[in-house]
């Protein structure tokens, strides 16, 4: 049964997601879903992770918001507490479009 999914907001930098994905696999983690895609100027990065890594999950998030490239890093779901994706899912979007993001920007 999937665990956790991640939100992660990266800057737009053609290493981010390499970065991201390195702080799992020093913890021997390999998630069951990656969803990454393009929203000047940032990167937004979803993932699932097993039931099994979940404990993990807050020193992990620890370690990816001390990344300089990492705007933002947080938990949208955690399976221990709320039940299950279903496996059958659709791929993960848990970021607002595009739009949202600008007007966050400009905002802040």
């Amino acid at each position: 049964m999937p665990g956790s999914v991640l939100a992660i907001r990266t800057q737009c930098d053609a290493q981010a997601l390499s970065r991201v994905n390195n702080i799992f696999a020093m913890r021997d983690i390999v998630p069951i879903q990656i969803n990454c895609r393009r929203a000047d100027p940032f990167l937004l990065i979803d993932l699932q992770l097993t039931a099994a890594d979940t404990p993990r999950v807050a020193a992990i998030l620890d370690r990816l918001r001390e990344m300089v490239c990492v705007d933002r890093a947080f938990l949208v779901h955690d399976a221990c507490d709320r039940g299950g994706i279903a496996r059958d899912s659709a791929p993960l979007r848990l970021h607002a479009p595009e739009a949202d993001h600008r007007e966050t920007n400009q905002v802040a």
